[in-house]
Formats: structure tokens, sequence, C-alpha cells
């Protein structure tokens, strides 16, 4: 199997609901990243782009946080119906600036 030459990683972290920081759990991380799976599948791009969970990507306030890899690209407010421009995006090695989590805040919650 080819060595996979993107990884999008999609924030899981779920904190109590009085937390202030809020958590990309509860903002639908889950369906962004089970869509994602999906569209890598049916596209036949298993192998070439690694889909993975992760906890907490520390830009709390914008999820639900998605990373890719090795753009170093931050998106934040992901929805289940951006994943195939997500894809398209990551397979023509371009950056979705509309959807980037600003730079200066990244990290920082």
């Amino acid at each position: 199997m080819p060595l996979p030459h993107h990884h999008i990683l999609v924030c899981i972290n779920e904190r109590p609901p009085e937390n202030p920081k809020g958590s990309c759990k509860p903002r639908g991380s889950l369906d962004v990243y089970a869509r994602l799976r999906e569209a890598i599948l049916h596209r036949g791009l298993k192998g070439r782009i690694a889909v993975n969970t992760t906890n907490c990507l520390k830009s709390c306030p914008f999820g639900a946080t998605v990373a890719v890899w090795p753009e170093g690209a931050y998106y934040g407010g992901m929805t289940p119906d951006r994943a195939d421009a997500l894809i398209d995006s990551v397979q023509s090695g371009e950056v979705r600036r509309d959807w980037l989590i600003p730079e200066d805040e990244v990290g920082m919650y």
C-alpha cells in the first residue's frame, strides 16, 4: 500500500457543555469524519489520503476543526457537506482560504 501524501485530522474532543472553550464533537465532528472517510473510499483514495480522528487541535471556538498536512492548514466550522470540496482542495494542492482559522488563533485554546 502506498504511503499517504496527505493526512486529514478531525478533532473529536468533547468538553462539558458549560466549558466556555466549547469543543468539536458536539459541533458534529464525528459526522465530518464519517463523511470524509466515505468520500475517500468512494474516490478510491484510501492509502493516498489518510483521515484520522484526534483530540484537541487547540482551536476550540472554531470547531468542528480539521487540520490538513503537509499544508498545515487548520479549517474551522467544518460540516459534512464540505467534505467533497475539502478533498478536492487536497487533491489539487490548494488551501481553502475561506475556511482557514486565522493563523494567530491556531493553537491558542
